[in-house]
């Protein structure tokens, strides 16, 4: 098993973590608030909380969005009594902690897995060579394109990335407030009823398997960077590394030779990366 997760700046807001025969990644959503109220990254509190909880509950017999739904409900009890405490009865939709996330749970004997999937990180496994598929939810992304064609817009005209950004602000809080709603994009957060809209599968594994799971940071490196035109060339060459460290410094390559976001335009020049690959020999 190869696993790396490096954050972009001092704070990293992804997550991977592991069970019994288990393992998930998450990225918490950067703040749009003009203040944080857990400390100096509620999408970092978040993770880390629910990081937490599945440690603890995902050995549980309960159907994985069972497990998951119990989730949101711990959560969102300490979340009210951190606003409690600080004396808040509101706040906007786009201040609400939310996280992507993706699980994968084994059986016993590792012949079979099942994944639940949420938000814009990605999942992908190539089973016993006939087998290829990758689970992505790409809702968010096709908000995320519409904010990025304004931001290069403002950096075609001159604009500092710094200025961009803050010009595109109210469209990135727009957005956020659509999450967990029929019109806009379902993620995990305080809404259990998003743990509906994931996408949750089962698969047998009769001889061999690769498994690869990115946060959409990481998943820059095919997404937005072109730099493998596929998941299973991806995993081709890990797997030759034996690691995700020499794909992670060929991503970090490309960000920063374009500081900038000109020649790949982008939300932030650098995201917090994150991925879990896996093989497995029966």
């Amino acid at each position: 098993m190869a696993v790396l997760s490096e954050g972009a700046g001092k704070i990293n807001e992804d997550l991977v973590g592991f069970g019994y025969r288990s393992f998930w990644v998450m990225d918490g959503a950067t703040g749009l608030w003009d203040v944080q109220l857990a400390g100096k990254s509620d999408a970092h509190w978040f993770v880390k909380e629910f990081d937490i909880y599945l440690t603890k509950n995902i050995t549980k017999k309960s159907p994985l969005k069972d497990i998951v739904k119990k989730g949101v409900y711990y959560v969102q009890k300490k979340w009210q009594k951190l606003l409690d405490k600080k004396g808040i009865e509101y706040l906007p939709p786009y201040a609400e902690p939310s996280s992507s996330l993706v699980i994968v749970r084994f059986a016993k004997d590792y012949t079979e897995f099942e994944y639940l999937v949420l938000g814009d990180s990605v999942l992908s496994f190539i089973i016993d060579k006939n087998l290829s598929k990758v689970v992505k939810d790409k809702t968010l992304e096709k908000l995320d394109s519409k904010a990025v064609s304004i931001l290069s817009s403002y950096l075609q005209k001159g604009y500092s990335y710094e200025v961009a950004r803050k010009k595109i602000l109210p469209i990135l809080r727009k957005h956020r407030s659509l999450k967990n709603t029929p019109k806009g994009y379902w993620v995990l957060s305080f809404q259990e009823e998003a743990i509906d809209h994931a996408i949750y599968g089962k698969e047998r594994i009769n001889e061999n398997a690769r498994i690869l799971a990115l946060t959409d940071g990481f998943d820059a490196i095919i997404s937005t960077y072109k730099l493998f035109n596929s998941y299973q060339k991806l995993m081709a060459f890990i797997a030759h590394q034996k690691e995700l460290k020499t794909a992670y410094v060929l991503l970090r390559n490309i960000e920063n030779n374009d500081p900038n976001c000109i020649k790949f335009p982008r939300l932030k020049p650098s995201d917090d990366a994150s991925g879990v690959y896996m093989e497995i020999q029966l």
